[in-house]
């Protein structure tokens, strides 16, 4: 296990927690979760330049459990899609195994290199797309989503008299309005009275979306009838 290796999972890691706190609204877990990524990467770049100082190592794992327990926080509060929480705790997991192993910490871990490498998953499925040549990360969504938002925000073919609220954020909403129903459910023509300048077919997008993740879940056949209610 080479420090280069960790060094640079330790910077694909960091980019990716930075990237998925961009989409999160609130102020402190957003501060929190950017934070604790850069933590990571310093603390780790300083651990694995004597494997000996076990302090530092132990540095590595503390910060490793603070970003998890963030991500599964931001996972809860609906602010982290669920496939990256579930990937960017996978990473965390394969990263801690990684740095104990380097560590001599374990003596149940894979004996080489490439056993230790393929505990972790690509960072694409994160629903990231790696830059060309480079060790970077960027945001990647459905086309057909990206179009949505691009017509709600004014920059696509729309008529562009949308409200700049990102999906995240949109769907964020919608969970809240649902639970105001108190137990009686939202129906669509409430949404659509809610967020004036969301199109139909993206609120109908989200609402399958956040059905599908389990958030909510629609009563009724799909007619005018049906409303949805907030799965606790």
């Amino acid at each position: 296990m080479s420090p280069e290796f960790l060094t640079a999972k330790a910077r694909e890691i960091c980019y990716a927690l930075v990237k998925v706190a961009f989409y999160i609204k609130r102020n402190e877990l957003r501060q929190r979760l950017e934070g604790s990524a850069f933590d990571l990467l310093q603390n780790t770049a300083e651990a694995v330049i004597d494997a000996e100082e076990k302090i530092l190592l132990k540095r590595v794992f503390r910060n490793i459990a603070a970003t998890d327990a963030l991500v599964k926080v931001g996972h809860s509060l609906y602010e982290i899609e669920p496939v990256n929480a579930n990937v960017l705790s996978r990473e965390l997991e394969a990263f801690n195994s990684a740095i104990r192993q380097f560590g001599n910490l374990s003596e149940e871990q894979p004996s080489d290199l490439t056993s230790i490498q393929s505990l972790f998953s690509p960072f694409p499925k994160l629903g990231f797309a790696t830059v060309a040549n480079a060790k970077e990360l960027i945001p990647v969504k459905p086309q057909s989503a990206m179009a949505e938002e691009n017509n709600e925000n004014g920059n696509g073919n729309g008529n562009g008299s949308g409200n700049g609220i990102n999906m995240a954020i949109r769907q964020s909403a919608v969970i809240n309005r649902i639970k105001q129903g108190n137990g009686n459910g939202c129906r669509l023509k409430d949404l659509l009275a809610e967020f004036p300048d969301v199109s139909e077919r993206t609120l109908r997008y989200d609402l399958q979306r956040l059905c599908e993740q389990g958030v909510i879940q629609r009563i009724g056949n799909g007619g005018p009838a049906s409303f949805y209610q907030f799965r606790a």
